[in-house]
């Protein structure tokens, strides 16, 4: 997520582009996968502990992300900020 796209951007605009979607898809998913199982397995019964935490690094993504985004004109490369 947000310390981390600085490198995709190069992969994504060099892969084909099947490995591109795989790339773009499967992190994604199984990140939040993981997030869910161990923020319910370890806080369900507190979600407000747990809750401001995602919430933080979710809006830090998303800006990073599309400020990133912004001067793309590659949509292989756009799509690595997302």
């Amino acid at each position: 997520a947000a310390p981390f796209h600085m490198w995709t951007p190069d992969v994504y605009e060099g892969a084909p582009t099947p490995v591109t979607t795989f790339f773009a898809m499967a992190p994604k998913v199984a990140a939040l996968a993981l997030l869910m199982r161990v923020s319910l397995f370890a806080f369900g019964s507190q979600p407000g502990v747990w809750q401001q935490i995602v919430i933080f690094v979710a809006l830090l993504s998303i800006v990073i992300g599309a400020l990133g985004a912004i001067g793309q004109d590659n949509i292989k490369r756009l799509l690595a900020y997302s």
